[in-house]
């Protein structure tokens, strides 16, 4: 099973097609504590109901910040075709410090994938 993260600007599924506008790893922002939306793309090839059936996607920095963007059981349709795809607006969320997060993707507690993002202070 391969997974993968993507951080984009925003992401949507378009006549089929899956869109994904301006992917970042990094995100200046004009201050900090900061509240920031964007999106996060999640994919999951050969996947299946034996893997679980819980998805998790937790969002969280070197001192103890933790923010769980994601948490639920997968429907049985999911598990239709072998490669599952999701797009998450994550809205609203709150960004205390500038510095390096990680979003790990999680299936049954089971560590899947993760990508590093950073947040800086415009100017600076």
């Amino acid at each position: 099973m391969i997974a993968d993260i993507i951080v984009s600007q925003r992401a949507s599924i378009e006549n089929n097609n899956r869109i994904i506008m301006n992917p970042f790893v990094l995100y200046r922002l004009p201050s900090f504590p900061a509240i920031y939306t964007f999106a996060v793309s999640v994919t999951i090839n050969d996947i299946n109901k034996n893997d679980g059936k819980r998805i998790e996607l937790i969002l969280t920095s070197k001192n103890d910040y933790k923010n769980e963007l994601l948490s639920r059981e997968l429907p049985d349709e999911a598990f239709s075709q072998p490669n599952l795809a999701i797009n998450l607006d994550a809205q609203n969320v709150d960004i205390p410090e500038p510095g390096k997060y990680t979003l790990t993707l999680k299936l049954s507690g089971n560590e899947m994938a993760t990508k590093e993002i950073y947040f800086e202070q415009k100017g600076k």
